[in-house]
């Protein structure tokens, strides 16, 4: 089997594994317990909050643990009911472009404040254009992702951080595919809220932190002891995963750009091989690069095939041991066509016709070259098929 669907989730790193059950094993005990099992499970937790620390440049106190980006996003947003209010902010904006557990949340918040999109260009980055016009001193909260984990577009987000300062608005960003696809440095964004999940950079699902610049102006989604990640979110901490998360996080400080650099060339490889596929069969002119995704940094490369149904070829390639994905993991049961696709300004059967790769640091350069044939092929059959 090939796998690259890496942006739906990451294979967890074999060494990790490892260590995260010999914690399960070992260290089972309460970590807000008092005797030295409970102590030692809370050493676990606060080494982990400094690999965490060190990666984003931000105080570990400034890192709450979560189960992954969905419930992150929901605290950073719902979490900011009480302080919108008290702030008398009634605006929020949010980019066209974000994950559903933002677009969900931001759904929940309409029935408190006015919640206006912001717009994506062609590329599939946000319109700094549009955000400028419609921001103003009524704006509590403006949430833009960093890496959209549909097509791999990177977010002008130091920019936009600025425009939030200059007008007294929170800022929060989704930080899932950025997290080793670029370097992070909160004050250099200048986020108030960013938030991450393990199991898309080779740690387990169900870890994930939350880094609030103002933890005090949210209020808890889940509530639970004062002792538990500093009573901002309730529950016995999960202290295998969070261990794991925080390993994860310091091999991506160590190795980040060395296993980026390798990622980009696996991408750029598998699209030149697929090109070159196809102009042998007078093909490669239904195929096209959706956001200039084979030209950013990172995993992500989203294309689309004229006259092919992405499903379709999907299926086809899976039946071949090869794994990619038509969109966004948590809508592809979905037949309606990709939202941030749609916003970009493709039309709904382009965005029908467009297929995910995704890849990381434990596919190999000969996994790209065979998944390129088999996508050729593919493309070949199905429009013999469809023809």
């Amino acid at each position: 089997m090939i796998y690259l669907d890496n942006a739906a989730t990451t294979q967890i790193d074999p060494e990790i594994l490892k260590a995260m059950c010999e914690v399960m094993a070992r260290n089972y005990g309460n970590p807000n317990a008092q005797y030295k099992l409970g102590r030692e499970a809370h050493d676990i937790i606060e080494i982990a909050r400094g690999h965490v620390a060190n990666l984003i440049h931000c105080s570990a106190n400034n890192v709450i643990f979560t189960s992954g980006g969905a419930e992150g996003n929901s605290a950073a947003i719902e979490g900011l009911i009480r302080t919108l209010f008290s702030r008398l902010k009634p605006r929020i904006l949010v980019s066209e472009g974000e994950h559903d557990s933002v677009v969900r949340a931001m759904e929940s918040m309409r029935a408190y404040f006015e919640v206006l999109p912001i717009k994506l260009e062609p590329d599939g980055c946000v319109s700094v254009s549009d955000l400028e016009s419609k921001i103003d001193y009524r704006t509590g909260l403006v949430s833009v992702m960093y890496v959209n984990n549909e097509t791999g577009a990177i977010n002008p987000v130091e920019e936009i951080g600025a425009i939030c300062k200059k007008y007294g608005a929170l800022f929060h960003t989704d930080c899932v595919q950025a997290l080793g696809t670029v370097e992070i440095d909160v004050d250099r964004i200048g986020c108030d809220f960013l938030t991450a999940s393990g199991h898309k950079i080779h740690g387990p699902k169900g870890s994930g932190f939350l880094y609030a610049r103002q933890p005090a102006l949210l209020k808890p989604i889940v509530f639970g002891s004062e002792e538990q990640e500093f009573g901002y979110r309730g529950g016995t901490q999960n202290v295998p995963a969070i261990f794991a998360l925080g390993m994860a996080c310091k091999q991506l400080a160590v190795e980040g750009k060395k296993a980026l650099l390798q990622i980009v060339n696996m991408k750029q490889s598998f699209w030149a091989q697929l090109v070159s596929r196809l102009e042998e069969h007078e093909l490669s002119q239904y195929v096209h690069i959706n956001a200039n995704s084979n030209l950013t940094p990172g995993k992500i490369l989203n294309f689309r095939i004229d006259g092919v149904d992405a499903q379709t070829a999907v299926l086809y390639v899976d039946s071949q041991g090869v794994c990619i994905s038509a969109g966004s993991a948590c809508r592809s049961l979905e037949t309606h066509p990709s939202r941030v696709l749609t916003a970009m300004g493709l039309t709904e059967e382009e965005a029908k016709s467009s297929i995910r790769v995704s890849f990381s640091k434990l596919n190999t350069e000969e996994e790209a070259l065979k998944a390129a044939d088999i996508i050729a092929e593919a493309v070949q059959t199905l429009r013999e098929y469809w023809g």
